[in-house]
Order: structure tokens, then sequence, then C-alpha cells
């Protein structure tokens, strides 16, 4: 039977046990000629014994023979280890933690043995020759291995990092560690030369990760010395410079109305970094005078991102709370900066047509005349004293239309606006001749 890591506890037909093993570890290596150093075992021989159904594999971990055992059913199990030599008297020794165990003499080898009932049993074992030679033997209630416990971990420049693995059944069989950063430079070693081994650091530390630390992370491990093994895995480590904004619109502005206002906001950070604009609360559409520059790329990594906001002929009712915000993402994180800026508009009067010029209309004898008045608010016309010019009001259309009667001497028309009281704009119109006939006067109500 195949196993990737380790011998898996089988269930039976009846479903009772969830584990029950019978485990033959079978060496390869041969004996070679007994020297009084040189030293092989000829057959190492593990089994469990229980009431269920029984399996047998054969797996190694680090290079080193090894035994998974527990399980929920793992109380009644009992099982022992049996070590043997062709020519020479072997011995069990417990390697992690130290000491010495019980043997028991069988027909050529040596022999311990174990219930599963606690966890006391678990670590590494060596059967020694006379020789002085040793062959390793771990029992582990886990699945060996080195694990990240994130392959990808995101974080904010400035932040702690830490990259955590997951270094499971080490029982002394591991003794070194080593942590590499993207750029192939060791950053930890442990123990470093000169230095004891105490416990096997598994997680690398980063104080104020920056965005030239962002990369894959190898971590190496490697087994006590004789066993001959190294493994790795690989950790990446995305760091994200928050979205910053470096060039804020004006907190507030004041403009007239009909004029062209621009706000203007910079942003930087990590990419993509995207500006939005919105207007007491809404975001406003990216076709409503947005316009955005290319990210322009900086030496640390960063860009530079910037957005222009344009009303084109402000009017009263585009006054309010406008805020720009840049906003850059990782897949977990992400961070948006925020500028406001008031805009405020004096709303204003105007007047149009064609034979205007400084506030005075000179109109010709017997011709026809069309004057429009723009405005936010409710727009009326009115001749001294004071007196209200009847209109008809079309609101699909949102104009005024004034009949002049004739008139020989000047005449003096306003158009007031109800929004703020004084808001209001005259003209005077004056003919060439006796009677000016004909005379339409379009006021164009265009309300906020």
């Amino acid at each position: 039977m195949g196993m990737a890591w380790g011998c898996r506890f089988c269930q039976s037909a009846a479903g009772a046990f969830l584990h029950a093993l019978l485990v033959l570890l079978y060496a390869s290596l041969q004996p070679e000629p007994v020297d009084g150093n040189n030293f092989a075992i000829k057959q190492m021989r593990v089994r469990l014994i229980d009431n269920s159904d029984l399996e047998e594999c054969s797996f190694q971990v680090w290079g080193v023979a090894t035994v998974l055992v527990g399980g929920a059913n793992s109380g009644n199990q009992f099982y022992w280890l049996d070590c043997f030599h062709s020519s020479l008297e072997t011995t069990w020794l417990r390697v992690d933690p130290g000491g010495s165990v019980d043997n028991t003499d069988v027909s050529g080898g040596t022999r311990i043995s174990f219930t599963a009932t606690s966890s006391n049993h678990l670590g590494l074992y060596a059967c020694m020759a006379s020789g002085g030679a040793m062959e390793y033997l771990n029992i582990t209630d886990e699945v060996p291995g080195l694990i990240p416990v994130e392959s990808s971990v995101e974080a904010f420049s400035g932040d702690t990092v830490t990259l955590s693995t997951y270094i499971s059944t080490t029982n002394g069989l591991l003794t070194y560690v080593q942590w590499k950063d993207p750029s192939g430079d060791t950053v930890l070693e442990y123990p470093a030369p000169g230095e004891e081994v105490n416990a096997l650091p598994s997680d690398l530390v980063i104080s104020d990760a920056s965005l030239e630390e962002s990369g894959t992370y190898n971590v190496t491990v490697q087994s006590r010395e004789g066993l001959n093994f190294r493994g790795h895995t690989l950790i990446f480590l995305s760091v994200l410079v928050p979205s910053n904004i470096t060039g804020p619109p004006p907190s507030e502005l004041t403009v007239d109305e009909w004029e062209e206002t621009r706000l203007v906001c910079e942003a930087r950070g990590s990419p993509p970094l995207t500006i939005t604009w919105s207007r007491e609360g809404s975001m406003l559409p990216i076709d409503s005078g947005i316009q955005t520059s290319s990210p322009y790329s900086n030496e640390d990594g960063t860009v530079t991102v910037t957005s222009t906001l344009t009303i084109t002929g402000s009017r009263y009712r585009d006054r309010g709370r406008y805020s720009c915000s840049a906003y850059n993402t990782l897949t977990t994180i992400s961070h948006t900066d925020t500028a406001e800026s008031t805009l405020n508009i004096n709303p204003m009067i105007r007047i149009e047509s064609e034979d205007l010029t400084s506030n005075v209309v000179l109109a010709s004898f017997g011709t026809s005349l069309t004057i429009q008045c723009f405005g936010s608010g409710n727009l009326v016309w009115t001749t001294p004293p004071n007196q209200t010019v009847f209109t008809s009001y079309d609101p699909s259309r949102n104009l005024l239309t004034l009949s002049i009667p004739n008139f020989i001497t000047p005449a003096r028309y306003t158009c007031s606006s109800d929004l703020v009281a004084g808001l209001e704009k005259t003209i005077l119109i004056i003919t060439d001749g006796m009677v000016l006939a004909n005379v339409a006067v379009f006021c164009t109500c265009l309300c906020s």
C-alpha cells in the first residue's frame, strides 16, 4: 500500500475500530561486514496488535522509519518494536527525550513494547548494535511535515509581520532551520554557529515591513546529523503601502454660478491605486467630468495617480460636500484615504439677448425682440414700480414668455429670483423709433 506521509489506521468492516494496524518495516540496507564500527539493521519489524482488521505499510519521514499511532479507538491497542541483527547484539535507546527503555530479548533481537494509552512513548528511538552504530525509528501520533500556517500572507507597510510554519512531530529529528528572503539572503538561521540547540523556532518575525520585502520566503529544515534530510516550504508575503492622498483638493471653495469649477486630487500608494469622487456621500459616475491620469511609477515601487473633477457651468444645485477617495487593495486587506472639499456657489442671474450690450438693449423700430433670463429658483419679470409682467409658463420647457406693449420711451425690465433676497438683474430697452412692436421676451427658469 503506497502512502505519502504516514501509515493510516484503517477502519474494520464493521467500523468498530477506526485505526488498526499491523505495520511491517523492512530496511533495505543489507549488513556490511562487521568491523566494530559499521552497522546495519538486518531487519526492523514493528507490529501493532488489535482485534480488528490488520494492514501493512512501509514509509519514511525525513529519512527515518516512522510509525503513526493513536486514534479514536487507540485505548486497547498494544504494539511492540523488534530490532534484529544478523550477528550483533542489539538494544533499544530513547533518543528524544533521552533515556533508557525496557528491552526484552527475543529470538535474534530485542523488543520494546507499549500500549497506546498515553503519549509518554512518543519520540525518537534508536536501535544500537554492540558496535555502536544505530538505526533510528520515530513514533508519532501526528502526520509529520513542515506545514506553512498560511502559504500567503498580506500586511501593510510598517506592520510587524509573522510568517509561521508548523513543524510537526519534530521529536528530536530536526535540529536546524533556515529562512531566506525573496532575494535569497539568509535572514534567520538557527542555531547560529557555536550556539546550542534549544527549541527549534518555526516563525520568522519581520518588523516594520516594507514593500521591498514582498516576495517568496523559503523555509528549510534539516534533520540531525546522520539522518541526511533537508525539507523546505514556501511562504509568499505581499506588503501593501496604504493609499495616501498627497495633494488634496481645497477644503473649501467658493465660485460664482456659471463658472467652471475644478477639483484636483493626488494620491500615492501600492498599485493598483484607484481614485473616486462622491458628492454628499453618493458616488459620481466616471462620465460626470472626472479625468484620471495614468499611474506614475515611483522609485520605491509605489505609484502616483491624479484625478480631476471638472464642473462645467456650475449651477447652484452643484453646491455641497465633495469627497476624493484613494483606494488600494490586495486579496484580504485594503485601505482608503479620503479628503473632503466644500463647494459654495454664489447664485447669479444671467440675461441673454442678441442686442444686449452692457445691460442695455437697443431695438429697431418694427422688429421683434427676444430676451432670455437664466437663474436658479423661481424667476419673474417686473417693471417699475415693481409691477409683475404676467406671462404664460411652460413647465415642460421651463420658459417664461412676455408680451410687451408698444412704447416710445425707454423701458426698464428686471428679472429676479426668489432663491436669495436681492438676486435680480435689470436691463434697459431703448428703441430707435417711435413704436416697438411685437416684442417677445422669454424668461427661462432653471430651478435647483
